[in-house]
C-alpha cells in the first residue's frame, strides 16, 4: 500500500512514492496530462476549487462508497504525495494503465460551466461556481496582507 489515509499524518512510503513521481513525469513527457495540481494546503477540495478558479471550466465529481461523515476527512485530508489531474478521455487508459501499481481513483469529469459540483452516491453535496471561489479567495488573501 502506497497511500492511506491516517489522523494525524498519513504513511507514505517513499520508494513507491519517487516511483510514482517517475510515472507521473513519465505520463507528463508523453503528453498524457492536459493538467496537473498538488493536493497540499487544505486538501482534495481545496485543490480542485484552485485548479478551476479563474478558468471557464468546471468538474464534476462523484463520489462512491463512503459515509457523509467521511467527506470531511476526504476534503481536506493535506496528505503528502497527491496529485488532481485531467486527462483527456483518449489517453485515459494509456495513463491509466502507467500508474500500475499505484493507487489512483477517477474522481469525475471536467466539464464547461464554470461549477465543481460533488456528489456522493448520487447525491449533491455540493455546487459552488469558480468566480464565487475566487471572490471568497481574493478577500482572504487581501486580509493576510
Amino acid at each position: 500500500e502506497d497511500y492511506k489515509i491516517e489522523y494525524p499524518l498519513p504513511y507514505i512510503n517513499g520508494k513507491k512514492q519517487l516511483d510514482l513521481y517517475r510515472t507521473f513525469h513519465k505520463s507528463m513527457r508523453e503528453g498524457l496530462i492536459a493538467s496537473s495540481h498538488d493536493v497540499s494546503d487544505g486538501g482534495v477540495l481545496i485543490s480542485l476549487a484552485e485548479k478551476m478558479m479563474g478558468t471557464p471550466y468546471g468538474m464534476q465529481i462523484e463520489l462512491s462508497g463512503m459515509k457523509k461523515h467521511e467527506l470531511t476527512g476526504f476534503f481536506f485530508n493535506e496528505g503528502a504525495g497527491r496529485f488532481v489531474v485531467t486527462v483527456n478521455p483518449k489517453d485515459a487508459r494509456e495513463f491509466e494503465d502507467n500508474l500500475t501499481g499505484h493507487f489512483f481513483t477517477r474522481l469525475g469529469k471536467t466539464t464547461n460551466d464554470e461549477m465543481l459540483a460533488v456528489a456522493l452516491d448520487g447525491v449533491s453535496v455540493l455546487a459552488v461556481s469558480g468566480s464565487e471561489c475566487m471572490d471568497h479567495y481574493k478577500i482572504q488573501t487581501r486580509e493576510l496582507v
